[in-house]
């Protein structure tokens, strides 16, 4: 064979072989689920008898911008209780917002592996978590699941989730974790990341760019033995 048709030849494999790596790479350098940075857990409880409410601010992404309130406020649970708050209740800041269960516009609880997107309903409004008077809402105590929720950094749109627990003998919730999709705009699975992760994890050996590197190396082996045979 011509030695320009196989230099031509060679030339389009190794292209071949360089877009395959460059998507990999691409993949492992694509943003998934990132762990908040704050120090969890977090709590909120009302420890005075009812007679003021207790609130507490999250920057989930930890930027300076206040992104949720969440006030526990025994007194709402009485006289004061209106329709979508209860005792303890979310409010977005600054362009958040939090999940709400259609059946009834309280906040709603979701389990592991569920879709948090924009195809869900949303409030930026105090949202109660538990219900007012006899409505127990959607968490009632003791209570332990996942909470949507979105969030604005800039122009963009960032879905994530909090996981909860309501407890028994005294009205509070403990934040046990936060996680949120540093991608804009794209969805993220609840539980996605688990409790320990507080810093992001490396690429395991055997993973993507691993992987990548052994394709270059058959890509090339390939090519010598095309050589040979030629």
């Amino acid at each position: 064979m011509n030695s320009d048709i196989r230099t031509e030849n060679t030339q389009q494999r190794l292209a071949i072989y360089s877009a395959i790596a460059g998507v990999l790479t691409a993949g492992a350098a694509h943003a998934a689920p990132t762990a908040s940075p704050l120090d969890f857990p977090l709590n909120v409880e009302d420890t005075d008898g009812g007679y003021a409410s207790q609130s507490i601010d999250i920057d989930i992404d930890d930027n300076g911008q206040i992104d949720f309130t969440i006030s526990v406020d025994f007194r709402s649970g009485n006289s004061s209780c209106n329709y979508g708050s209860g005792p303890i209740s979310f409010a977005g800041s600054y362009g958040g917002s939090v999940s709400v269960d259609p059946s009834n516009y309280y906040a709603g609880m979701i389990s592991s592996g569920e879709s948090i997107s924009s195809a869900g309903i949303w409030s930026e409004y105090y949202t109660g978590l538990t219900g007012c008077y006899y409505d127990t809402g959607n968490w009632p105590a003791p209570s332990r699941g996942f909470l949507g929720v979105r969030f604005t950094r800039g122009n963009d749109t960032h879905y994530g989730y909090l996981e909860l627990e309501t407890y028994e003998g005294s009205l509070g919730v403990n934040i046990i974790e936060a996680c949120f999709e540093s991608d804009p705009d794209t969805a993220i699975e609840a539980g996605s990341c688990p409790e320990e992760r507080t810093t992001s994890v490396p690429v395991p050996v055997g993973g993507a760019i691993p992987l990548t590197l052994g394709l270059l190396a058959i890509g090339a082996a390939a090519l010598r033995r095309r050589r040979r045979q030629l």
